[in-house]
């Protein structure tokens, strides 16, 4: 492998650890967004989530449709560009 390759690949590398890191941020920020509306939601009885099955489904929803953007984020970021690089390194 010639330091050329070695640099296209390197520098895939940094950028797939950017966007997993990313997406791994907006992840956790959507879980923390959930515990915090149930926190709140409990603040007078414990089983007021539980009660308020409209609300807590709505934000697991919410948490579960963000899960599902970021893995498609992440599977067009592969497809796009991670594997024609690859590829394009094999072939050489």
């Amino acid at each position: 492998m010639n330091p050329v390759e070695s640099q296209v690949l390197r520098e895939l590398q940094r950028e797939q650890m950017r966007l997993r890191i990313g997406l791994a941020a907006v992840l956790l920020a959507a879980t923390c967004v959930l515990a915090l509306m149930l926190s709140w939601l409990a603040q007078g009885d414990p089983l007021r989530p539980l009660l308020m099955v409209k609300g807590s489904l709505l934000g697991l929803l919410a948490v579960y449709a963000g899960a599902v953007g970021v893995a498609a984020i992440y599977a067009r970021w592969i497809r796009v560009r991670r594997d024609p690089t690859v590829r394009a390194n094999k072939a050489n």
